[in-house]
This record gives C-alpha cells, sequence and structure tokens, in this order.
C-alpha cells in the first residue's frame, strides 16, 4: 500500500476549508467565554473584597512608595523590648512606659491595628458571627492574660460587604506581620506585651494551633487569603511583658477544641 502525500496546496485547501474554519470558530468562541467569566469572576472577587484589597494596596505603597527606610518610625513596642532587656541585665529596675491603650483592646503596631477584644465567647457558630462584629473575640475555653497557656483570639480578615461592622477586615493585614513584631494587649487594666516568634498557615480543621501550651502564648488566627476561607492564617506570640514567670495556672477549660466557623 502507497503512503498517501499531500502536497502543500492539497493541505492549504484541507485546513482553510469550510469545516476548519467551523472548527476554528468554535475554539474561538470556547476562550472568548472562559476569559469572560475569568473576567466577570475577578469583577465580582473585587467587589465583595474592595476594602480589604485596598488596605493591602495602601499598606504597600506606603512601605515601597510613600516611605524609605529613612523615614521609618522605631516601633514603640521594639523599644520597649529593647528597655526591659537592658533592665534585667542592670540594677534598674524601673518599669519602662507603655503608650496608653484601652482596657479590653489589641494592638499590633507594625499594621496599625487597634480593636477591642470580646472575651469568653462560646466557640458556636452564632455566637462566633454575632460578636465579631463587635471586634476580636475570645474562644471561651482558651486561656486569658496573665495566665500560662493559649489565649486564642481571632478576628476577620474580609466579610460580605452587607453585613454592618466596623470590624469586617480588622486582620486584612495579619499576613503583613513578621517574626518579632509586638501584639500589645490590655486586659483588666494591666498591659501584656507578646513578640510573634512563628507564623503558619494550615488547613481549616486543623485543631493544633487551640491547643494548650505551657508557657504563657497568644494565638492570632484569620482566614487567608483574604477574601477566601480555604485556609488559616496563625501567628503566635510569646508573652515577654509582663514577666512570664509570674502568670497564674490557666483557667482554660480545653472543651473548645474546634477550629470557630463564621470567620472569613
Amino acid at each position: 500500500m502507497k503512503h498517501l502525500i499531500l502536497t502543500e496546496k492539497e493541505l492549504e485547501h484541507i485546513f482553510s476549508g469550510k469545516k476548519a474554519k467551523k472548527d476554528r470558530h468554535k475554539v474561538a468562541k470556547f476562550f472568548k467565554t472562559i476569559l469572560l467569566f475569568a473576567i466577570t469572576a475577578c469583577l465580582v472577587f473585587t467587589a465583595l473584597n474592595f476594602q480589604e484589597l485596598r488596605k493591602n494596596f495602601v499598606y504597600w505603597y506606603d512601605a515601597n512608595v510613600k516611605h524609605s527606610k529613612e523615614d521609618a518610625v522605631p516601633d514603640y513596642s521594639q523599644q520597649i523590648l529593647q528597655q526591659i532587656t537592658q533592665n534585667q541585665s542592670s540594677t534598674n529596675s524601673s518599669l519602662p512606659p507603655l503608650p496608653e491603650l484601652a482596657d479590653n483592646h489589641l494592638k499590633i503596631p507594625s499594621i496599625n491595628v487597634v480593636a477591642p477584644i470580646t472575651w469568653k465567647v462560646v466557640n458556636e457558630p452564632t455566637a462566633v458571627a454575632e460578636n465579631l462584629k463587635n471586634g476580636l473575640i475570645q474562644i471561651d475555653g482558651t486561656s486569658l492574660p496573665g495566665e500560662k497557656g493559649n489565649i486564642f483570639i481571632t478576628g476577620h480578615s474580609s466579610n460580605y460587604p452587607w453585613i454592618e461592622s466596623a470590624y469586617n477586615n480588622i486582620f486584612a493585614l495579619l499576613n503583613k506581620v513578621v517574626v518579632g513584631d509586638v501584639v500589645h494587649v490590655k486586659y483588666g487594666e494591666r498591659d501584656y506585651l507578646y513578640r510573634v516568634n512563628e507564623i503558619s498557615v494550615v488547613k481549616p480543621d486543623d485543631l493544633s494551633p487551640m491547643k494548650q501550651t505551657n508557657t504563657p502564648t497568644l494565638t492570632l488566627m484569620t482566614c487567608t487569603p483574604v477574601g477566601t476561607s480555604l485556609k488559616r492564617l496563625i501567628v503566635t506570640a510569646k508573652q515577654y511583658y509582663p514577666d512570664p514567670n509570674q502568670n497564674v495556672t490557666s483557667s482554660a477549660s480545653g472543651s473548645t477544641m474546634k477550629m470557630p466557623k463564621k470567620v472569613r
């Protein structure tokens, strides 16, 4: 059997025929549909998460365009850490001054976050969702400031725009925190400072961030990437002020071992 050999002109005729044109039209129409869907999805995502995306852009702009390294203002909490270190290695026992922070509030100077905390929130979807409207929440059953153990606090990185709250994106910049940053908490009219020592991303069903610890620990949790609830961003910090060795036994019950739902 002889092989069929087609000339260049015959090949051109085949691939430029009506059938080929029809096939090319189908392919073009398919890709146009995919492109239209992708553009629509991006527009909807941007509309739903505009404030959170804006926060991230402004942070990037301030850090990379507006301010230079020479313009950076030293973090007050880092200055306090240095003072504490100096005090511990000298005979000076005076306490370093702390900026005023309202009771039952949390502050992260590096990302300019200040928010109220609702304590002992029952780890049930309705209670979590309602109390998150008022700021951050500490999950009942975990430790409290001044105690040994793990304080578990969570807040939204984004939320549906039709839900009325000033704290829908309070943790939108939590992903900008780095190891060494400081978290300032005021509880019972007493100041507590924690230094970030670990940052991780876990699956929604990973309960390890909620486990109790033997040392005074603060765990912050929000959803990531911003605008989704696909995974959980975990920021862990260790207490360094006041002296963590003076903390009392934890009141944690350990009965709330499940990741809070209704957090975005």
